[in-house]
């Protein structure tokens, strides 16, 4: 993932359910790192709707 700054992130996907997709990993990035540069690998927990496991995406530059 390319952010505006230039910073290149590697993103994935931790043992991705079924609903897990990039079209959903980019936004949920993109707006954690509006508020938290990453500067070291992180993880990420994605919520989508009220019947779906929760996913972790990992980070890292």
């Amino acid at each position: 993932m390319l952010l505006p700054d230039d910073t290149r992130l590697r993103v994935r996907w931790i043992s991705p359910p079924a609903w897990a997709s990039f079209s959903l990993a980019a936004p949920a990035v993109h707006a954690w790192t509006k508020h938290s540069p990453v500067r070291e690998r992180v993880r990420i927990e994605v919520r989508v709707g009220n019947h779906l496991a929760p996913a972790q995406l990992e980070a890292s530059p």
